[in-house]
């Protein structure tokens, strides 16, 4: 429900970004730096779970060891969250 309307139907209707996002400067673009699918975004939405487990332990690790920084739910989706120009 909730969730899936701010992570995933907002970003797709605003150019890769939640509110917090615009703010802080940075969008989810799709792996060739073009727009995430709806089901891309509800995919990397759906995987903010497993990235919590331990108490985000988890998706610091995934994070750390990945050469961009990913998380699962953008590796799995295939994104990227990058500093908005």
């Amino acid at each position: 429900g909730g969730m899936w309307f701010v992570y995933a139907w907002w970003p797709h209707k605003h150019n890769g970004q939640t509110f917090a996002m615009k703010w802080l400067k940075l969008r989810i673009v799709d792996e060739n730096g073009g727009a995430p699918t709806l089901g891309a975004l509800t995919l990397r939405t759906v995987l903010f779970i497993a990235d919590g487990f331990f108490f985000g332990i988890v998706g610091l690790i995934v994070m750390s060891t990945n050469p961009r920084h990913q998380r699962l739910g953008d590796q799995v989706a295939k994104t990227l969250v990058i500093r908005a120009t």
